[in-house]
């Protein structure tokens, strides 16, 4: 018989890519997607989840009897705190709960992220899953809040995995820059260096998955990248060796950047929606390190990433060609 799994976030970027592989593993896939969702692409079973009634979702999950969970919803922009909350950590707790008194639960897995821990000084070690959580932003606080309250629920198979920046086909932020680059732009904000790290999504989606298949009792989180740490000025090199295109490299003063992020603020002051550049989330774009060490996660797993970044980008631009 098939093992039965729970995909949160399915209509996501992530999501697709967890469909996909635990599809590839045999799984019988559920994913969990909200009302409006576009799911037309989504080739598995579509459930909602009552995260606001805890007697109903219990309800569910013992009818249903997932062998493993994987919540992958997330809300990665609000402009109020209580937003994050209700959604990272709330609904995490809610559906968490409910796993944990599910006896055919093996696994829930929380996708935490890398900013829940936050970046680090230039001369840092690389990050590990030791380091204090010292998020810069409401979304990474959430996250180290729903971290820490989900450690707190007895009996719940809990894994948390911290992916860094994640690409690839179908995300959005990154496609951004892909095409600002594409267009013979290349900027950057000051002039400090930084180390960076990224995975590309069907990496992240196996390691999920590897890590979701871990039996026994051992380390709860683990932090993904593909294991390599990268300049700031390398996914743009990577783009521009690719497609053979060239474009302008600008250095933006700080302080114009501050001042077009508040004035973007100040437009949306009346819009439910956050800009694509806002004053907070300059402190993750600014940060002098995301370098990560992923020793735990090669020595409990066997995972080991297929995609660097050139590869990775030259897969997502072939996907990108496609028109897909």
């Amino acid at each position: 018989m098939k093992k039965k799994v729970l995909i949160t976030g399915a209509s996501g970027f992530l999501g697709f890519h967890l469909i996909q592989e635990a599809m590839e593993r045999g799984y019988e896939v559920y994913g969990a997607v909200r009302q409006n969702s576009h799911t037309e692409h989504l080739p598995c079973k579509l459930i909602s989840l009552p995260y606001e009634d805890e007697q109903a979702l219990q309800s569910l999950l013992q009818e249903k009897r997932f062998d493993y969970i994987v919540h992958a919803a997330a809300m990665t922009r609000a402009k109020r705190p209580e937003d994050y909350y209700k959604v990272n950590v709330q609904y995490s707790l809610s559906l968490a709960k409910a796993a944990s008194l599910c006896s055919a639960t093996k696994s829930f897995l929380f996708v935490g992220s890398l900013a829940a821990i936050g970046p680090v000084g230039y001369s840092s070690a690389p990050i590990t899953e030791n380091f204090p959580k010292n998020p810069v932003t409401g979304y990474g606080r959430s996250k180290r809040e729903a971290e820490e309250e989900l450690i707190k629920i007895p009996s719940l198979p809990l894994k948390i995995v911290r992916p860094t920046a994640i690409y690839g086909p179908r995300e959005k932020d990154l496609e951004v820059l892909v095409n600002t680059i594409l267009s013979g732009w290349d900027a950057y904000i000051g002039h400090k260096p930084q180390k960076l790290s990224f995975i590309h999504g069907r990496d992240a989606a196996r390691a999920i998955w590897d890590l979701s298949e871990l039996e026994g009792k051992g380390p709860v989180d683990f932090n993904l990248t593909d294991g390599n740490v990268y300049t700031r000025y390398d996914f743009a090199d990577a783009i521009k060796k690719i497609t053979g295109k060239k474009a302008i490299r600008l250095h933006l003063p700080t302080g114009l950047v501050k001042l077009t992020a508040g004035l973007l603020e100040f437009l949306y002051k009346n819009s439910e929606k956050l800009p694509v550049l806002y004053k907070e989330r300059l402190h993750e774009l600014t940060a002098e390190s995301w370098e990560v060490d992923i020793s735990r996660l090669r020595e409990h797993t066997a995972f080991e990433p297929k995609y660097d970044l050139i590869s990775g980008l030259e897969d997502t631009l072939k996907w990108k060609q496609k028109g897909q």
